[in-house]
């Protein structure tokens, strides 16, 4: 659920950011109660966002769940440029039936993001932030807790074009984080070495928008895009020996598809969107979106 305190929609940027996690793998948002349009200068925002995630394979599935509070305060600098400030707090839950154990904790981020209006029809926007993360593991008659640090950062150069009836959306995306986990000694007296690693997407292509009026006051807007994704990822923790099961560095494909139902300019309107990546990489990644917007 998102709560827009200054009366303006979710910007390219926030929503960029917010979909940040998602990229890399984790489920998608869902959203409810945006409100109507007004030109402000200060823009502040609360977003409440519960995931849920399922990994089923015979060497490490995972399934669990993850809550996360995000806020923040912008302010548009000039009609082109907007700034601004975020923060938020994380808790999750990740047991893993393979090793009897499971992987839990909780920790705020601080960060900031930018957005700059190129020209008419481009834009340029990014977003990073700072985690400080509290992690319990266990692992069958094993336990313990560390410490751990991230940085995420994502940016974009987007557009929009109109060929006839048509809305043409081309763009290009990175999102990238990396990740500082201390050293620690289990309940068994067994010293656990830190580990380092990060995860990121680079991801080009376009979406296809085509806007129709089904029924008086009623407006339906399909849509169909295709991206290629680049992913790259390093881990100082790897297993040896053990066939790589999961998401891939290099190139895949991805589609996306779903449609947007609205009432009228300034009524409701419900989203409902769907993607499969992976596609020429040897992996299946789908993932479901659905966003409930009523102004009031």
């Amino acid at each position: 659920m998102r709560l827009n305190l200054a009366a303006e929609p979710q910007s390219d940027v926030a929503h960029r950011a917010d979909e940040a996690f998602a990229a890399l793998g984790y489920a998608g948002n869902v959203y409810a109660k945006a409100p109507p349009r007004i030109d402000r200068e200060w823009s502040a925002w609360i977003d409440v966002r519960g995931t849920g995630f399922n990994r089923n394979d015979a060497v490490a599935a995972t399934h669990g769940d993850q809550v996360n509070v995000t806020g923040g305060l912008g302010y548009k600098l000039t009609p082109d440029l907007l700034v601004g400030l975020v923060t938020g707090y994380e808790h999750f839950n990740y047991p893993v039936a393979s090793l009897s154990g499971k992987l839990s904790g909780d920790g705020g981020t601080v960060g900031a993001y930018a957005a700059y209006r190129l020209a008419p029809h481009w834009r340029i926007d990014g977003a990073f932030g700072w985690s400080d993360i509290a992690y319990a593991a266990s692992a069958g008659t094993a336990a313990g807790s560390f410490t751990g640090s991230r940085w995420l950062a994502t940016g974009a150069l987007s557009g929009d074009y109109r060929y006839g009836l048509f809305m043409l959306e081309p763009s290009v995306r990175i999102y990238a984080l990396w990740e500082s986990e201390n050293a620690y000694t289990d309940s068994l007296g067994t010293l656990q070495a830190a580990r380092n690693f990060s995860e990121g997407r680079i991801a080009t292509g376009g979406k296809v928008t085509y806007p129709w009026q089904a029924t008086s006051g009623l407006l339906v807007s399909p849509y169909v895009g295709l991206y290629g994704d680049y992913r790259f990822s390093t881990d100082s923790a790897l297993p040896v020996g053990i066939a790589f099961v999961g998401i891939k560095d290099g190139w895949s494909e991805r589609v996306t598809t779903g449609l947007t139902m609205k009432s009228g300019l300034a009524g409701p309107s419900l989203s409902l969107g769907a993607e499969l990546g992976g596609l020429g990489a040897g992996y299946d990644l789908w993932s479901a979106n659905a966003r409930v917007n009523w102004p009031f």
